[in-house]
């Protein structure tokens, strides 16, 4: 078997084992917005403001919130995320409503955040996970990312009107 081969057997076997895995729904009621989760993931403790939740097994951490953009925009939201991560960033692209930037940390974890705004308010969904193992996170964080839906419509949620 080549080597291509082997690496395209294994990115598929993981992948597989990812989609494989039993997963929960988080519906954010405030603010309007879900994403599916893996069940091996535990809830935190719903705060009182209703921003959201973090999710964790001990080693791999998801946190989903959002809130009112209060006069800020994404551009400064992007500015604070490229500072926080400095010279670490692994990857990053911003589109006009929203964007991700990951990097590796130097405290050994790797950060991956996904960031939206629309009217008066933002969502977001971040991730970290131990460097080096990206190959079993990578999926699940994928499959979260693509599936997390920011600003959901059809019932009144805690939102700000656009500015």
């Amino acid at each position: 078997m080549s080597r291509i081969s082997s690496i395209l057997l294994v990115t598929f076997i993981i992948t597989t084992s990812a989609q494989a895995e039993e997963w929960n729904t988080y519906l954010n009621e405030r603010f309007g917005f879900r994403f599916a989760y893996p069940k091996s993931l535990k809830p935190s403790r719903t705060p009182q403001n209703g921003a959201g939740l973090n999710f964790t097994d001990g080693k791999f951490s998801v946190t989903a919130h959002g809130h009112f953009l209060n006069g800020r925009t994404i551009e400064a939201f992007f500015q604070d995320a490229l500072k926080a991560y400095g010279g670490a960033i692994t990857y990053m692209v911003k589109k006009p409503s929203w964007f991700v930037v990951s990097a590796d940390q130097s405290n050994g974890y790797v950060a991956y955040r996904k960031f939206h705004v629309q009217g008066g308010n933002w969502a977001e969904f971040t991730a970290t996970y131990p460097i080096g193992t990206g190959a079993k996170y990578d999926p699940v964080i994928e499959r979260m990312a693509k599936g997390f839906i920011p600003f959901l419509s059809g019932k009144e949620y805690d939102r700000a009107p656009s500015p």
